[in-house]
């Protein structure tokens, strides 16, 4: 048996919203689900991938659009090395300065140390954009939609 998940996750990392600004998007996300949806905050000690799991096609390169799904292993091996404390990368196709974060991923994937969590939701598409504006307002951050199958 497979499972889904749906992580919302900050744009930035390392943010950690205020608890009470985290209950309160905790509150509002498990309104949106019914009552069989488990849905909880987590707080990781460290930096975590976040990844779509089994949906994971591709990398790119936000600045010439290459694949670099062959090297982006190696990049991550080294960032891991160092519990994702530096994400900063040369992208190894045109050698520009970015981020494992900003790379762009098919389907979305990314780095944080605080996500929302929704196990097997029954929705199949992605949350709307009001609610994800709420969240947002609420949490004091933009976030990022991960959908992930195992």
């Amino acid at each position: 048996m497979s499972d889904n998940f749906l992580y919302l996750i900050p744009e930035e990392p390392n943010y950690i919203p205020e608890s009470k600004s985290s209950e309160l998007a905790l509150s509002l996300l498990k309104s949106f689900f019914d009552d069989h949806v488990e849905v909880k905050a987590i707080v990781f000690d460290e930096i975590n991938f976040i990844d779509p799991g089994q949906n994971f096609k591709s990398v790119s390169c936000p600045n010439c659009g290459s694949d670099i799904s062959d090297s982006w292993q190696s990049l991550m091996d080294t960032s891991y090395a160092a519990k994702f404390k530096d994400l900063d990368i040369l992208t190894p196709c045109c050698g520009t300065e970015s981020s494992l974060n900003s790379l762009v991923y098919k389907w979305p994937a990314g780095f944080a140390k605080y996500v929302l969590k929704a196990y097997n939701p029954p929705h199949k598409d992605w949350l709307g954009q009001s609610l994800i504006n709420n969240l947002e307002k609420i949490l004091g951050c933009n976030i990022r939609q991960i959908k992930s199958h195992i």
